[in-house]
């Protein structure tokens, strides 16, 4: 599980210096593009994790990594451009779930969201 979330962070950290470096370049961030590229890499690497017999259940642990992606990759970018890290935009739809129950703090609201259900993802 371990081997799987500092492979999910890894990830994360490049895939938000991908994003920073368009973003610089004035370039279209394609969201959903961009997600299942993420998601479809992030499989590998829980699939690979799993094959090898260094998960128990695959199927915790893929939703897990998926969230520590997300609040990672969030701060990792934000921190890149030099904004807060609870920073998020209405430019994606995932982050207007959580403008949307919070405007004011939609990014805290995000990062709770995300870290509790990586926590209770790894404890179940």
């Amino acid at each position: 599980m371990i081997l799987a979330y500092l492979l999910t962070l890894f990830l994360a950290y490049i895939e938000a210096r991908y994003d920073f470096n368009r973003i610089e370049l004035h370039l279209p961030i394609q969201h959903i593009v961009g997600w299942i590229r993420r998601a479809v890499l992030a499989g590998f690497i829980v699939w690979g994790c799993y094959a090898y017999e260094w998960l128990d259940n695959p199927w915790l642990i893929y939703p897990a990594c998926a969230f520590l992606f997300s609040a990672f990759f969030r701060y990792r970018l934000n921190k890149l451009r030099g904004k807060p890290p609870t920073y998020i935009s209405e430019s994606n739809y995932y982050d207007r779930v959580f403008l949307g129950l919070s405007p004011k703090h939609g990014g805290r609201l995000a990062y709770l969201a995300e870290l509790s259900a990586v926590l209770i993802l790894s404890l179940a």
